[in-house]
């Protein structure tokens, strides 16, 4: 298979390939890599535009997409159906494939996980949520008009909360809802969908239409 595409390497603020914070996952990439040593098989840092108005967090690479190919959201469903979105609303423009050796372009949006490596069955456990924080807290501090934050899924609006040590019982997670914190007017909008995962497409849970809508509110919010 093809090396990652240079967009995947990118020196943006992120988790070291070869990380070693959390045992288990180390293991299981290690498996990975003895399994299939042509993938990525590294922690997966964040894609993007340090311009950014739009901050994407997912929860973890998977293990035939990010794992694979290096770029997240990149060699799975739910990279398909989230790049496809993004390109219908002018995030990205360009060609997406799902090998990451394409012409994909970001415009002022990043993307990244709350989780750099691949868990087991796609399952991070808390202490790695915690353990790759750091990195969260530190691409968002190198993001100044930064305006907008979505979160894909309870796990990373839960974390994002905790990245910016805000109550999460004042932001419960719901699919199309937005927090705007009072703390400090650095902290940004907050925006919530439902995971754009295989399973949460293909039983309806999460519809184009729906994943649009939130995409177009968050435009108007951040008058991109």
């Amino acid at each position: 298979m093809a090396s990652p595409s240079p967009a995947a390497l990118a020196p943006l603020p992120g988790a070291p390939k070869g990380c070693r914070r959390c045992d288990r996952l180390v293991a299981y990439r290690r498996q990975s890599r003895q399994d299939h040593p042509e993938w990525y098989n590294g922690a997966v840092g964040p894609w993007g535009d340090l311009n950014a108005r739009l901050l994407i967090l997912g929860l973890a690479p998977g293990l035939k997409g990010a794992n694979r190919t290096g770029r997240v959201f990149t060699g799975d469903g739910s990279g398909t159906f989230l790049f496809s979105h993004l390109l219908q609303t002018g995030w990205v423009s360009g060609r997406y494939k799902d090998d990451g050796i394409d012409s994909l372009s970001p415009n002022k949006v990043m993307i990244a996980n709350i989780v750099a490596c691949v868990p087991p069955e796609n399952k991070p456990t808390a202490d790695e949520v915690r353990n790759c924080q750091p990195f969260i807290k530190r691409l968002v501090s190198k993001l100044p008009h930064v305006k907008a934050i979505l979160c894909l899924g309870h796990l990373a609006h839960n974390a994002c909360l905790d990245t910016f040590q805000i109550a999460r019982k004042s932001a419960p997670f719901a699919h199309g809802a937005c927090f705007t914190p009072n703390k400090s007017p650095l902290i940004p909008a907050i925006f919530d969908s439902y995971h754009v995962s295989r399973y949460n497409t293909q039983t309806g849970r999460l519809t184009g239409p729906m994943f649009t809508e939130v995409l177009d509110a968050i435009r108007r919010a951040t008058q991109v």
